[in-house]
This record gives C-alpha cells, sequence and structure tokens, in this order.
C-alpha cells in the first residue's frame, strides 16, 4: 500500500497528492509500524508504543497530505522513519550491548569446551 502511494506520489512531484495517494502513502507508512509493533509485542510481549504513535500521527497527516506537494509528503515520511529507527538504535543500545556480550560469552564457552567452530580458518 505504501508502494502505490510512493508512485503516486513520484508521478506528480509537483503537485499536491490526490487523496487516494494520501491514504496509500501514509495509511502503508502506519499500516507498516503497526506491523512492527505487532511484530514486537508478539517476540517480546511489550508493545512499541513509539511505532503506535508515529502510526496514528502518519494517519491523521492524512488529512493535511493533500496540501504540500507530493515531494514534501514523502520527504516527510521519509523523515519521520529515520528519525524512528534512530530512536530505537539511541534507546534500545544498550539492550542491544547486553545480548550481544552475552552471546559473545557464549561462544568463547562453547569454543573452550573443544567445540569445533565450523566459521574458523584454524
Amino acid at each position: 500500500l505504501g508502494a502505490l502511494g510512493l508512485k503516486k506520489a513520484i508521478a506528480h512531484v509537483d503537485q499536491p497528492l490526490e487523496p487516494f495517494g494520501a491514504v496509500a502513502l501514509l495509511g502503508g507508512f502506519a499500516l507498516y509500524l503497526i506491523g512492527l509493533a505487532a511484530f514486537g509485542w508478539r517476540a517480546t510481549g511489550r508493545i512499541a508504543w513509539d511505532s503506535v504513535a508515529l502510526a496514528v500521527a502518519s494517519l491523521l497527516g492524512i488529512l493535511v497530505a493533500t496540501r504540500p506537494d507530493a515531494l514534501v509528503a514523502v520527504l516527510l515520511v521519509a523523515l519521520a522513519a529515520v528519525l524512528l529507527v534512530l530512536y530505537k538504535a539511541v534507546h534500545f543500545s544498550a539492550g542491544r550491548l547486553r545480548v550481544r556480550r552475552r552471546a559473545h560469552m557464549l561462544s568463547d564457552d562453547a569454543s573452550s569446551d573443544g567445540a569445533v567452530d565450523v566459521g574458523s580458518e584454524n
């Protein structure tokens, strides 16, 4: 759905989006974000409220996305996606570091037990 909205926007970058294009672009982005939050909830048991909030903001953005040029709407969606990725990268960096350290410690334990490391050249 988002790709369809992007196609409609790219076809006429210097004109405002038609209502169908705005719904497709921002609705598709919101649908992606809801899917991301649902997957996170299923995998971790936690709801990613940041993704849900951005999805709601995207749905509300449909109301005004037909005013500026289509290129502006696409750039705003891209900016929102980049900011969400940056937020998640900073916010969850400590947790990722803990997981990596634990995985590294487990791999060190496995190699010290005499297990053969298939990926190494030794």
